[in-house]
């Protein structure tokens, strides 16, 4: 868990008074924008009707995560957002200074009855919004035990009622996705790219940013990698750049915890096509501490790979509803 206890060391490093480094090792704070750029132009990205289709996970009343939706009665969410994560703590050098790192070490099945999906359109009016409980989840067959990211960290579950108000997202099945701008969204924490731990008062609204898929990777899925890859570049620092072009977006932003199970969509003449959903961003440490988030990269699991699934599983979801 992240804690201010953990923030404010974490803050020291970036102003350098202290030689101690305390990292956790999924530290991923949701929505880090460039340093440049106003959070409003983000905000507003988010407003489109086209993300719409973005909702929020909770965990009882706590936020857990993100998910998109993909048919009047289904959301596709990150698998490990429907397990609670242990870590155990472990300590190293980096840099003469040492590192307090967090590694998961077990997985425990949350359960459903907990989970609630939660969409607010743009310009409604209150603050609850359209909420609906998880009544049955199913994660993709690849998902190991004890293992719940590796190596297809995707999951759909079925909601209670359907959604009428909320348009779902069309799933991409094409693999022509590398070198095309794409936008993310999901909730979370918001913050700039050179002050880690700094957080936005925002944190946990819904928010957009640009970047561009770089690379692909994973294991193969359908004969496809399994990953869509996309690293954060830094405005006028080209030696930063990890993959592809070293210019970045408009909008360029790094994803992360706040916005796993979020979508990543590109825009096709039909209007916004989803096109993989977040996997994570794991921070490299000692890139953080001199560039802090440039230069880091997010994975998305790559639906193109794994879109036959995900339509033969709302397929038999929906065949079962009808038995009934």
């Amino acid at each position: 868990m992240i804690t201010m206890a953990t923030l404010r060391p974490l803050r020291r490093i970036w102003q350098r008074v202290t030689p101690v480094v305390v990292w956790l090792g999924l530290l991923q704070c949701s929505g880090i924008i460039r340093h440049d750029v106003p959070l409003a132009a983000y905000q507003q990205l988010a407003k489109q009707p086209g993300f719409a289709c973005v909702g929020k996970v909770r965990l009882g009343l706590a936020n857990h995560g993100s998910c998109v939706l993909v048919g009047p009665r289904h959301v596709l969410t990150a698998a490990h957002l429907l397990y609670i994560t242990h870590y155990q703590t472990d300590t190293s050098q980096l840099q003469g200074r040492r590192v307090v790192q967090s590694r998961a070490v077990g997985y425990q099945p949350i359960a459903l009855a907990q989970l609630r999906i939660y969409f607010k359109l743009a310009g409604q009016s209150g603050p609850k919004g359209f909420s609906r409980l998880a009544r049955r989840a199913v994660v993709h067959p690849d998902i190991k035990p004890g293992q719940p990211n590796s190596p297809a960290d995707l999951a759909l579950v079925e909601l209670d009622t359907p959604m009428a108000d909320v348009f779902p997202a069309p799933l991409n099945r094409l693999p022509n996705e590398l070198g095309y701008p794409v936008v993310g969204v999901g909730y979370g924490r918001v913050g700039r790219a050179d002050r880690p731990g700094v957080w936005f008062k925002a944190s946990r609204a819904k928010l957009a940013g640009q970047n561009v898929v770089d690379s692909l990777g994973g294991s193969l899925v359908n004969g496809l990698p399994s990953l869509l890859v996309c690293d954060f570049d830094q405005p006028g620092q080209p030696a930063n750049n990890r993959l592809g072009s070293p210019v970045p977006q408009p909008l360029e932003y790094l994803s992360a915890s706040g916005d796993s199970g979020g979508g990543l969509f590109r825009q096709q003449a039909g209007g916004w096509q989803l096109v993989g959903i977040l996997r994570g961003a794991p921070i490299d440490p000692s890139r953080l501490l001199t560039t802090g988030y440039y230069g880091q990269m997010m994975k998305w699991t790559r639906l193109a790979a794994f879109a036959p699934w995900v339509r033969q599983q709302m397929a038999e979801a929906n065949q079962a509803s009808f038995a009934k």
